[in-house]
Formats: structure tokens, C-alpha cells, sequence
């Protein structure tokens, strides 16, 4: 969906489009979404308190990280091509990070264990 450069919906100034509909730079990734989430949310803020708005600019361009098979992946970033095992390693390390921090210890390690997690 077209946005302007406040990621508002083209013609609609009261609704916001963000994540992977929204028509930006980077749209389809997770850091995206998460960062059109954070800039609208404050974005809706300083309009309530009737404040200026700053035009949304991505923070930086995303790391793409890519499993290709098992001990295998691609790592992408800014025409840096990286192959092999490490950014399978990388990339776990990540997945792993992520889940540790949303889980409990107990839960985590029992799915970790069960190979849920792989």
C-alpha cells in the first residue's frame, strides 16, 4: 500500500500502515515492522499533543540471515555476502537469543531438548 512519508495510507491522514503492506524500504522484514510499530506510535503521540511530526527514515538497513539447509546459510548486509557455517551459526544464535528471552528457563530448555527449537 502507498504511505507518505509519515506512513500514512496515500490520501487517508488518519490511518497508518506499517510492517510488510506498507510500501518502504526494507517492507517485509521483521526490523521494519518493528521499527514503522515504534515511529507510528510516537508518530500518533505527537499528534495528540499537537506536536510536530518527523518524516519516518529507517534506522539503519536490515541484516538479511538465511538458513539454506543444515549447517548452512547466507548472511546479507549493505553488498556483503557472507556464506557457510557461520551465518548458520549466527542465525541460530539469534533464534535461540529470541526464544530464551520470551520463554522461561524450564520451558525453553524442554523444547530446546525435544528439538523444537532446531
Amino acid at each position: 500500500m502507498l504511505v507518505n512519508e509519515f506512513l500514512q495510507a496515500q490520501g487517508l491522514e488518519d490511518i497508518y500502515v506499517v510492517g510488510d503492506i506498507a510500501d518502504t524500504t526494507y517492507a517485509g522484514l521483521a526490523q521494519t515492522a518493528v521499527s514503522n510499530g515504534a515511529y507510528v506510535g510516537k508518530t500518533i503521540a505527537h499528534t495528540i499533543k499537537g506536536k510536530s511530526l518527523s518524516p519516518y527514515k529507517p534506522a539503519h538497513a536490515p541484516v538479511h540471515v538465511m538458513p539454506v539447509g543444515r549447517f548452512w546459510g547466507v548472511l546479507h548486509y549493505k553488498g556483503l555476502v557472507i556464506t557457510g557455517i557461520l551465518p548458520h551459526m549466527a542465525r541460530y544464535a539469534v533464534d535461540v537469543f529470541y526464544f530464551w528471552r520470551r520463554l522461561s528457563l524450564r520451558h525453553f530448555l524442554t523444547l530446546y531438548i525435544k528439538g523444537k527449537l532446531k
